[in-house]
C-alpha cells in the first residue's frame, strides 16, 4: 500500500510506516490530474491512502485517477488529517495499512457508480456531471450462503429491504442497497464479500489499533467529529455496521475504552435507537460478570 500526502504533513514522524510507503506531493489537495501518472510509476500497489487536509469532494476525483492507473476505485482510502493530532495521525495510518493488507479488488457486481446531483438538473447540466463516486456492494458467495437452507438474516434485517429471494436463493437489489454494511457483520456464515469494509479488513485494523494504548472511537464515514483528542477514530461505512461482538472484540484485543460517535437524527438508516440498545446490552453483560461499564 502507498500513502500519498499533502506536503503540509511532511514534518510529522512517519518512520514506523516505512519511508518507501509515503510520498509527499505539492498542491495535492487542490490538484488531482497528475495522480494517474504518479500511480502508474508506483507499480505493485493495490491500494492507496490519500492523506489530505480536507475532503472537498476528493474521493470521486481520486477514484477516477486511480482507475486511469489500472487500480480498483475501491482501493482508495481518503484520510482527512487536519482533525487528527500529530500523535494520532501516524497511528490511524498504521491501522489503515493493516486494513489494506487484507484488501482485495471487488468481485463482479461488487461496486456501483453513484452520482450526487442537485435536484432540478437541466439537460445541459446532466451531461456535465462530475465524476461518480464508486461505492462497494455486498456480493453474495453462493457456495457459502445458507439461504437454500432457510437462512434469511440479511433479508429480514436490511434497513432498506435490499435483499430478496428467487427460487430460494438470496439476491441483492443494487438500487436499494446503500452500502451501509449492516448485512456484512450480521451474516452468521460470512457469506457476503464487501471490499473496503470486509470483516477481515476491519479485524486487521482493530487488532493493530487496540494495542496502541489509546481508546477507540467508531464513527460513520459521513459524520463530522471535529477535532479528536486522545481517541483513535475507526471509520465505518455506517453505524449499521456495528454489532456488540465488534465492540467487545476491541476490549478483548486490549483497547482500554471503546466509544461510538453517534450521527444522531441525521442517520438515514435510523440506527441510533438500535445502537443505544446494543450498548445497553453490553453494559448489562458487564454488570452480570462483575465488570464496571466505565
Amino acid at each position: 500500500m502507498l500513502i500519498l500526502s499533502c506536503e503540509k504533513f511532511k514534518n510529522l514522524d512517519f518512520r514506523e510506516l516505512g519511508e518507501d510507503r509515503i510520498e509527499f506531493l505539492p498542491h495535492f489537495c487542490e490538484e488531482y490530474k497528475s495522480l494517474a501518472q504518479v500511480l502508474q510509476n508506483k507499480k505493485g500497489h493495490h491500494q492507496v491512502i490519500f492523506l489530505v487536509c480536507s475532503r472537498h469532494g476528493s474521493l470521486a476525483k481520486a477514484q477516477k485517477e486511480a482507475q486511469k492507473a489500472g487500480l480498483s476505485p475501491l482501493g482508495i482510502e481518503i484520510l482527512e488529517g487536519e482533525n487528527l493530532s500529530p500523535y494520532l495521525l501516524p497511528l490511524v495510518l498504521k491501522g489503515l495499512l493493516a486494513k489494506g493488507s487484507a484488501f482485495h479488488p471487488p468481485q463482479s457486481g461488487g461496486t456501483k457508480a453513484y452520482y450526487f446531483p442537485r435536484k432540478g438538473l437541466s439537460r445541459r447540466e446532466f451531461f456535465s456531471l462530475p465524476a461518480p463516486t464508486h461505492l462497494p456492494l455486498p456480493v453474495i458467495q453462493k457456495d457459502v450462503c445458507q439461504s437454500p437452507s432457510g437462512c434469511r438474516q440479511c433479508q429480514l434485517n436490511c434497513p432498506h429491504e435490499a435483499f430478496f429471494t428467487v427460487e430460494g436463493r438470496m439476491q441483492l437489489d443494487r438500487e436499494k442497497c446503500t452500502s451501509c454494511g449492516h448485512c456484512i457483520t450480521l451474516c452468521p456464515h460470512q457469506a457476503l464479500d464487501f471490499p473496503r469494509w470486509s470483516y477481515s479488513e476491519m479485524e486487521k485494523e482493530i487488532q493493530v489499533l487496540a494495542q496502541q494504548g489509546s481508546p477507540l472511537l467508531f464513527t460513520c464515514q459521513k459524520a463530522s467529529t471535529g477535532k479528536i483528542n486522545g481517541w483513535i477514530p475507526i471509520i465505518l461505512p455506517c453505524q449499521a455496521y456495528l454489532q456488540p461482538s465488534i465492540l467487545l472484540g476491541c476490549l478483548a484485543m486490549g483497547a482500554p475504552q471503546v466509544a461510538v460517535y453517534s450521527c444522531g437524527d441525521q442517520c438515514k438508516n435510523e440506527r441510533r435507537e438500535k445502537l443505544e440498545g446494543q450498548i445497553d446490552f453490553i453494559h448489562a453483560f458487564f454488570s452480570k460478570i462483575g465488570i464496571s461499564k466505565e
